[in-house]
């Protein structure tokens, strides 16, 4: 596939995405926002667990004042 062939396909994927969504979304509203909790849910107790794990093992140095001297 050459680089025109890419481009025309990446339109075309995201004109009917650009369709397909919100209809999909409308008709399925509610399914939608309940699978959307749950990820999000599932998200922050990833994240926590890798803050603690990771995150907040990584030395800080210390903060400087960025004032300039007057």
């Amino acid at each position: 596939m050459d680089v025109k062939t890419c481009e025309y396909a990446n339109n075309a994927e995201a004109f009917v995405l650009l369709h397909t969504v919100p209809v999909f979304y409308e008709k399925y509203e509610d399914q939608v926002d309940s699978f959307g909790e749950k990820a999000m849910t599932e998200i922050k107790k990833q994240y926590a667990v890798f803050d603690a794990k990771v995150l907040s093992k990584i030395p800080r140095g210390l903060l400087k004042d960025k004032k300039k001297a007057s």
